[in-house]
C-alpha cells in the first residue's frame, strides 16, 4: 500500500475510486468513524481509570484515545509498502479491531482481551454493520493477547486463513497479526505517567512497566532495510534502580531496568516471528536494532557508552536461547555479559 504519509484512518477516509469493492461505493470512513467517535466520547478515556480501580495495587499505563491513535500509526507504518495490499473492506475491520483492542481493560486486566463483550453490546446500534461483522471484528480484537481456552499463546492460528463475505474475500489471520504487532509496537515514552513515576507515586508492581515505556523514546519501521529500530534512553537515577515485578509463576521478583529492556526486545522479537508468518508475501520484517542511551538529566550529559545491537533469527532454532546467546555485541572481548549489574560496575569503578 501507498499511503503517501497517510494515516490508515486517511487514506480510507479518502478512499479513491477505484479502491472500492465491485465498483460499488459504501461510506467504510463514516461507519468506523461514529465508533470512533463513541468510544472516544464515553469509554477509551475510562479504559486505564477502570483497570485501575479493579486492582488498586496496579497502575495501568496509557490505554487511552492516544494510544489507540499510536497502534494506529503503527499499523500504519507496517503496511505502508508496495507487497502489502489491503482491501478497503480489511483496512475498516483492522481499524475497528484497533479500537476495540482494549477497551476490556476498563472491567479489569485479567483476560481484557474477552472482556470488551459488555461495551460491544451497549454500543450494537453503531457497531458493525451487522452480527456477523461484529463477530468477525471481535475475534480478530481478542486475537492480540492471552491466551486460548487451552492455555496456548497461538490465538492467531484459531482464525481463518481468508473469509469470504459481500464486500470482498479477507484474511482475518493477516489483520489479526497487524493489529497484534503494532500494539506490540505501541508502548512507548506517550504511555508513561513519568511525573509520577519520576516522584515514586506508582505503585511498585507497575513502576518497572511505565519505566520501560518512558524510556523507549523512538520506534521505527525501516522497511527498505526490513528492520524495527528502537531506541532507549534510561536516566542516571534508573541504572541501578531495582524495580519490583510480580509474577503468577515465580511470584514477587526484583529487576534492573536494563535487564526488563533486553527482556522485552526479546518478546518483541518472538511476536515478530510469530506475527510474520502471518504476514508472508506483505510484510517482511527480519531484524530489530536497538540502541540503547544511558544520561544524567541535570547535567544532560551522556555518563556511559550506549549499547547497541541487534536481534534476528540465526542459527539453530532451541526455546532456551537468551538475548546473549542471539546478539554476541552483548558481550565484551572477555565474554562477559554486558547486563544491569556489569555497566553499574563499570559506572562506579
Amino acid at each position: 500500500m501507498n499511503l503517501e504519509n497517510k494515516t490508515l484512518e486517511t487514506w480510507l477516509e479518502k478512499l479513491p475510486d477505484d479502491q472500492y469493492p465491485h465498483q460499488k461505493k459504501i461510506d467504510y470512513y463514516s461507519l468506523y468513524k461514529r465508533l470512533k467517535i463513541y468510544l472516544d466520547d464515553n469509554v477509551h478515556k475510562e479504559v486505564t481509570f477502570g483497570a485501575n480501580l479493579k486492582d488498586d495495587s496496579f497502575f495501568l499505563n496509557d490505554h487511552g484515545p492516544d494510544h489507540i491513535n499510536t497502534v494506529i500509526n503503527r499499523a500504519s507504518h507496517l503496511v505502508n509498502t508496495s507487497q502489502c495490499n489491503l482491501e478497503a473492506y480489511e483496512v475498516f475491520i483492522l481499524l475497528c479491531s484497533i479500537q476495540i483492542h482494549d477497551i476490556g481493560n476498563i472491567f479489569g486486566r485479567y483476560k481484557h482481551e474477552i472482556n470488551a463483550i459488555e461495551v460491544i453490546k451497549q454500543a450494537q446500534e453503531i457497531f458493525g454493520r451487522d452480527t456477523i461483522e461484529r463477530i468477525r471484528i471481535k475475534k480478530i480484537a481478542e486475537s492480540h493477547g492471552g491466551k486460548t481456552s487451552d492455555g496456548k499463546k497461538d490465538k492467531i492460528s484459531k482464525l481463518q486463513e481468508e473469509e469470504n463475505t459481500l464486500d470482498c474475500v479477507i484474511r482475518p489471520r493477516l489483520i489479526a497479526s497487524i493489529l497484534r504487532f503494532a500494539d506490540e509496537l505501541a508502548d512507548d515514552k506517550n504511555r508513561a505517567s513519568k511525573t509520577l513515576l519520576m516522584n515514586g507515586k506508582i505503585p511498585k508492581y507497575s513502576e518497572i512497566y511505565h519505566a520501560y515505556a518512558m524510556c523507549l523514546d523512538s520506534v521505527r519501521i525501516n522497511q527498505d532495510e526490513k528492520t524495527i529500530c528502537l531506541g532507549f534512553h534510561i536516566p542516571e537515577k534508573f541504572i541501578d534502580k531495582k524495580f519490583f515485578k510480580k509474577d503468577d509463576n515465580v511470584g514477587e521478583t526484583e529487576q534492573f531496568l536494563l535487564d526488563e529492556i533486553y527482556e522485552r526486545v526479546l518478546k518483541m522479537h518472538y511476536e515478530r516471528v510469530y506475527c510474520m508468518r502471518f504476514c508472508k508475501g506483505q510484510i517482511d520484517l527480519e531484524n530489530i536494532s536497538v540502541e540503547i542511551n544511558f544520561y544524567n538529566m541535570i547535567e544532560l550529559s551522556e555518563i556511559y557508552p550506549k549499547i547497541s545491537f541487534n536481534i534476528s533469527e540465526k542459527g539453530y532454532p532451541v526455546s532456551d536461547n537468551n538475548i546473549f546467546d542471539m546478539c554476541e555485541e552483548l558481550k565484551d572481548t572477555q565474554g562477559n555479559e554486558i547486563d544491569a549489574r556489569y555497566v553499574i560496575n563499570k559506572i562506579n569503578q
